[in-house]
């Protein structure tokens, strides 16, 4: 009797895990550990997605597979309200009494974290368990190396990280202000730091956009936060090309391709435009040739070489600046036109003679990267140039003082994404130095 249908297609997905360098026992286990979480999905609500599975992929670790071709306009996922977690999910639970006398309002963000930990507390009592309990134990950002490994961070990326930490702990010293006056007895899940840490990275890794009604309970600002089970599976994509938002007919979150996507392929959305540095600090991982990476001047290391070339009206040029709001979006751009039009303006308008700078506004409109000439441009290239010896010297600093004990897996992880980071930064650097330097 010749072998079926089924036979084949059993045989083809084994091919395919060894293709792909998969191993079919772990790829197993993946959907395995899945399994509850779609029957629990399809049980309570609209949940669809009939042709993604988990799949671990050897660029990006886990991730969704299609087992069919995807075309423009194909569904990938659609997801029923009743299974996402927004602000109104947590005023209608059981903390969302004590959640209502906090002063001032709690963020969304804080809410969502909140409930994560009280929900977690209740194991497999939660309504929310299938979820929860697939969460990750720990995350990739920074927020959770050691201060040894923060360190290695690129100087600009460092001072994100550490700004970064300091907004997460005000959040948590206002939680936990909020806690002990009002609701004391959920104080053992929500005051320590490291749940909170936890719980806080877990939405901000996770969350999606999403239309929520205002309330006096949870702060204006960034209120339209969604945590949307599954969808978390799906990895980021700087080419992705979706659309996604709730379809008020269906009243289910739902995701559409508009490129499409081959079979047996990842599918990717699109966290959103954001650089190396933004990834790592806020998702904690990066994108090789990230399109989005940037390199961002400071305005007083412009000024300090302007001031050693003795730029003239330095006074003057510096009052423009600040009350221009100059300080910011000074990039390197690692596209076709590689200098922002604010890092060309300051850089024309040091190069201004005192009668021309009366009339700054008029000559800075038109003003591109071919506009660099003479002084301009003389000033543009030892701009980069010191970027480039500042990089060097700090790099230099790390790599003797980078004497760290812990887990060798993680420590040769996590200094790779520091490595990335330096070599995005020396790229666009080097890039800007050729433009530069073939200028005529």
């Amino acid at each position: 009797m010749g072998k079926g249908r089924t036979w084949r297609q059993r045989r083809r997905s084994k091919w395919l895990l060894q293709k792909k360098g998969g191993n079919g026992k772990e790829t197993f286990l993946c959907q395995a550990e899945y399994v509850h979480l779609r029957k629990w999905m399809k049980a309570e609500g609209n949940f669809k997605s009939p042709h993604l599975i988990p799949y671990i992929f050897p660029e990006t670790g886990r991730g969704l597979m299609t087992r069919k071709q995807l075309k423009p306009g194909d569904h990938i996922l659609s997801v029923s309200d009743k299974l996402i977690i927004t602000s109104d999910t947590v005023l209608a639970s059981d903390i969302g009494h004590w959640i209502k006398k906090c002063e001032p309002p709690l963020s969304a963000h804080q809410a969502l974290a909140v409930f994560l930990l009280s929900e977690r507390t209740k194991g497999r009592h939660s309504f929310w368990y299938p979820y929860l309990h697939l969460l990750p134990d720990t995350f990739d950002t920074p927020a959770f190396w050691s201060a040894h490994i923060l360190n290695n961070l690129p100087p600009a990326a460092l001072a994100y990280a550490r700004t970064s930490l300091e907004n997460v702990r005000a959040a948590h010293v206002h939680v936990c202000t909020w806690c002990n006056l009002v609701c004391p007895h959920l104080a053992p899940q929500l005051v320590s730091e490291k749940n909170f840490f936890w719980a806080w990275y877990a939405v901000n890794s996770r969350c999606v956009y999403m239309e929520v009604p205002s309330s006096a309970f949870i702060q204006e600002r960034n209120k339209n936060y969604a945590l949307v089970p599954f969808l978390d599976l799906l990895n980021h994509s700087s080419d992705a090309k979706v659309s996604a938002g709730l379809n008020s007919a269906t009243k289910s979150f739902e995701i559409v391709t508009c490129s499409g996507s081959r079979k047996y392929e990842q599918v990717f959305i699109k966290y959103g435009c954001h650089n190396n540095t933004e990834l790592l600090i806020e998702y904690g991982f990066t994108i090789p040739q990230n399109p989005s990476n940037v390199y961002e001047f400071s305005l007083d290391d412009i000024l300090i070489i302007a001031k050693n070339l003795n730029v003239t009206h330095l006074v003057q040029k510096e009052k423009i600046f600040l009350s221009n709001q100059f300080e910011t979006g000074l990039n390197c751009i690692d596209d076709d036109v590689f200098f922002s039009w604010k890092l060309l303006a300051v850089i024309h308008i040091l190069s201004l003679s005192w009668p021309k700078l009366q009339n700054w506004k008029s000559s800075v409109s038109t003003v591109s990267l071919f506009c660099l000439r003479g002084e301009s441009k003389h000033l543009a290239m030892r701009l980069v140039q010191l970027a480039i010896e500042n990089l060097q010297q700090h790099q230099s600093q790390n790599g003797k003082e980078s004497t760290i004990s812990c887990d060798k897996n993680h420590l040769s992880f996590h200094k790779k994404l520091c490595m990335n980071l330096w070599r995005d930064d020396f790229t666009i650097l080097r890039k800007a130095q050729q433009i530069l330097t073939q200028m005529t």
